[in-house]
């Protein structure tokens, strides 16, 4: 099958997945797996990211049952993930689909110094709100207006499988990165053994909300081409803080089995638990010293 690989650019693909009209394929010269004709951004905007996106009544084919309503479960979550990237104060932290700032709000609390950018307004308006006093860009990278700000870390927490161009997201990155600056990028992982094993009862196969399914490989493989050094491969932090509401009905639902004996999580289980498939995965990453210094020369 003839379909260009929007991170290779080759031409050869093979199903990988069928999901009634909508159809997800693998390179089969770097092994990526993505959607076949995705909608065009206004149209994902419009009819995925609106505000029933945050508050869905199907969070298995849309969005969050109740993301607002479990922010504190977020900035618990959060603040781990902030931990393990290291991030301290004084450093320049921008966030690309940053939701409602939680990830952002945690960094703050350790002394840096945050921007966002988030493409729906519901979320853009919640984060401007919780990060009083910081830059929020409602729109995308793309859009945002560059005001000479360059930032130590620029991060992606299970959003760069969202975007149309991962290549040339990363790219206008890139441009926006401090000379030792570095991406830290979480995602999903579809050669996880829980994507394997679950094939298509994967709870990260949601169409057309994820339009990209990496791996370590091709997204390290896109990092590299795009003259990014990956440092650090990890699932640490990779899991996060649930309600037992949650745990229930994603138990239920990827082993329907399952699901009576789930439902005693509701009553049984604390407030919070953390919950690891151990099918996501962080990448960090740093621009090439040397390319830098050829682009100076250059310039």
């Amino acid at each position: 099958m003839r379909r260009a690989c929007p991170l290779c650019g080759g031409w050869w693909s093979r199903t990988h997945l069928r999901d009634g009209d909508w159809r997800l394929v693998e390179c089969t010269s770097c092994g990526h797996v993505h959607l076949v004709d995705p909608p065009e951004e206004k149209v994902l905007l419009a009819q995925v990211y609106d505000e029933h996106y945050w508050l869905s009544d199907d969070p298995a084919r849309r969005g969050y049952s109740d993301y607002f309503g479990e922010e504190h479960l977020q900035l618990a979550t959060m603040r781990r993930r902030v931990a393990m990237l290291g991030l301290a104060r004084g450093e320049r932290v921008l966030e690309v689909g940053c939701g409602g700032g939680t990830f952002l709000s945690a960094a703050r609390e350790l002394g840096a110094l945050v921007q966002g950018v988030e493409p729906s307004a519901v979320a853009a308006a919640r984060a401007t709100d919780r990060l009083r006093g910081a830059r929020v860009h409602h729109g995308t990278l793309a859009d945002r207006l560059d005001d000479g700000s360059r930032f130590d870390c620029i991060a992606w927490i299970d959003s760069l499988e969202h975007v149309r161009d991962p290549r040339a997201e990363l790219r206008r990155a890139a441009a926006l990165l401090a000379p030792a600056g570095r991406v830290a990028i979480l995602t999903q992982d579809v050669s996880s053994f829980a994507a394997r094993i679950l094939g298509s009862r994967w709870p990260h196969y949601k169409q057309p909300e994820h339009l990209h399914h990496f791996s370590p490989t091709t997204l390290g493989g896109l990092l590299e081409s795009l003259e990014f050094r990956v440092e650090r491969t990890t699932r640490e932090a990779s899991g996060k803080y649930v309600s037992p509401r949650f745990a229930a009905e994603r138990l239920g639902r990827v082993v329907p089995l399952l699901a009576p004996l789930a439902r005693p999580l509701r009553v049984m289980a604390p407030k919070a638990m953390w919950a690891d498939l151990r099918d996501s995965f962080w990448c960090i990453a740093r621009r090439d010293q040397g390319m830098h210094a050829g682009a100076r020369e250059a310039a």
